[in-house]
């Protein structure tokens, strides 16, 4: 069950809600990565079966691996991660578009010879970590292989977790494959950010590596970036809503839910003034967490690291949502549009 917390001070209740990275997690993290640069593959696979259950012989998705997952897509799936890639690839070709102009522009405008001038290179390869394992996401593999796409990378490495049997999900695969990977792997964890890192025999460094993933692999790519460039610590998921007495509490608990199945580690939560609408949202998760997949992960997330923050006033929800500052923050309330403007984050409103 969701807690309801009443929230007293606010550094202190962040504080306490804040998620931390442990000692002994750290440690565990940095000894995979120490083995994985020792002994390349083999730690990599004896990982990839601790953790997987499963023996893997070969860590590259091969070319038949590749055509077998296409023909198990369908028309509606490849219309729909079309869709999803185009207005992605469209505003990363107008960025593009705005570097290539704007040296020459800065030149101009000040009056540089021809030989000050700057350009814009793209670095040689990207490692795009894509979650998977128990879920899939190809909205991932679209968002991490495109911009490297349009940026011009040459080799862009796409490692995602396998399933139990042994595979990829095969709409990630074909998501990372259309839209311009150049080597997709059966690897994920810590495991998979030492390969991508310091390399092995069969997986090569690469300059970048990004994209989400849990717990592990937030820490991983946090411990390998003094030698390895990488995006940002993403992950694990953290979601909050901020709600008033006019939410609808279904689709509050439904936000949350959507969110809590990433893993065990997200963190979803709500912050309201009304005592009533966080227990009318805490019966709401009740009731729909049983009917959904995966809702052995979303019960524990939500039950260990998810709360409903009731305040005082407005002006303590902003600044609580301010020091919490979650990765997704979303508005439902009656004033989002005024509400939106007072928080220190980009957010959605409904």
């Amino acid at each position: 069950m969701i807690k309801i917390l009443q929230v007293r001070n606010i550094d202190s209740f962040v504080e306490s809600r804040r998620q931390k990275t442990s000692e002994k997690d750290r440690k565990t993290v940095q000894s995979i990565l120490n083995d994985v640069r020792k002994n390349g593959d083999s730690a990599v696979k004896k990982y990839e079966q601790k953790f997987n259950g499963r023996k893997t012989s070969q860590l590259r998705v091969s070319a038949k691996e590749i055509k077998e997952a296409q023909s198990k897509i369908s028309w509606q799936d490849d219309e729909a991660i079309e869709g999803a890639e185009y207005p992605l690839a469209t505003a990363e070709d107008e960025i593009s578009g705005f570097l290539n102009w704007l040296p020459d522009f800065m030149g101009k405008e000040r009056g540089w010879s021809e030989v000050q001038t700057y350009s814009f290179v793209p670095i040689p390869s990207v490692g795009c970590y894509i979650p998977g394992g128990q879920a899939r996401y190809p909205s991932s593999a679209i968002m991490s292989v495109v911009p490297a796409r349009i940026a011009g990378v040459k080799r862009i490495v796409v490692v995602s977790p396998p399933g139990r049997d042994g595979k990829i999900d095969p709409l990630t695969i074909a998501a990372a494959k259309k839209f311009g990977a150049t080597e997709i792997y059966k690897v994920g964890g810590a495991q998979a950010i030492g390969a991508l890192a310091y390399g092995t025999k069969s997986i090569p460094k690469v300059d970048k590596i990004v994209g989400p993933g849990g717990k592990f692999v937030s820490i991983a790519k946090s411990l390998v970036s003094d030698q390895t460039a990488i995006d940002m610590v993403a992950g694990p998921t953290e979601l909050g809503i901020m709600v008033d007495a006019s939410s609808d509490p279904e689709l509050v608990a439904l936000d949350l839910i959507s969110q809590a199945e990433h893993s065990k580690d997200t963190m979803c939560f709500v912050i309201t003034q009304s005592k009533t609408i966080a227990k009318q949202i805490q019966k709401s998760i009740e009731k729909l967490i049983p009917g959904v997949e995966r809702s052995s992960i979303i019960k524990e997330s939500i039950s260990k690291n998810g709360f409903i923050a009731v305040c005082k006033n407005e002006k303590e929800m902003v600044e609580l949502a301010n020091k919490i500052a979650p990765e997704h923050l979303e508005l439902m309330v009656k004033n989002a549009k005024s509400l939106s403007k007072r928080l220190s984050e980009l957010v959605y409103y409904s």
